[in-house]
This record gives C-alpha cells, structure tokens and sequence, in this order.
C-alpha cells in the first residue's frame, strides 16, 4: 500500500551473476509456482532467473 504507485529501476552490474536456482527457490523466496512456467517471469530452462524476473517486473532498465 504504501509503496504501490512507486516505480522501480532494475541496474544490471554484471549480467554472469543473474542468479540462476532450482526451482525449489520459490518456496524459499516465497513466491507461488503460479510465477513459474515455460517462458514466464522467473523461469529460464527450468531454473529460477532472478535477474531474468527482475527485468520482466522493473519499470525501467538500465
């Protein structure tokens, strides 16, 4: 509520470390499995992409 109109900038430093997962890790980082499916948001070859989800999410990229 407090933040739901506040945009967001997603700064990528060093593409290598995109953390890269089991899927296990939604779970852990408590976000359904709705989220993860073939080509969604946080899903790249059947790994959890955190820098993947964070690009699909963020409202601007730099």
């Amino acid at each position: 509520p407090d933040f739901e109109n506040t945009a967001t900038l997603f700064t990528i430093h060093n593409i290598q470390y995109q953390g890269r997962y089991p899927r296990e890790v939604m779970e852990l980082i408590n976000v359904g499995y709705e989220h993860f499916y073939a080509a969604g948001p946080f899903e790249y070859y059947d790994q959890v992409n955190l820098m993947k989800a964070g690009l699909v999410y963020a409202d601007l990229c730099s």
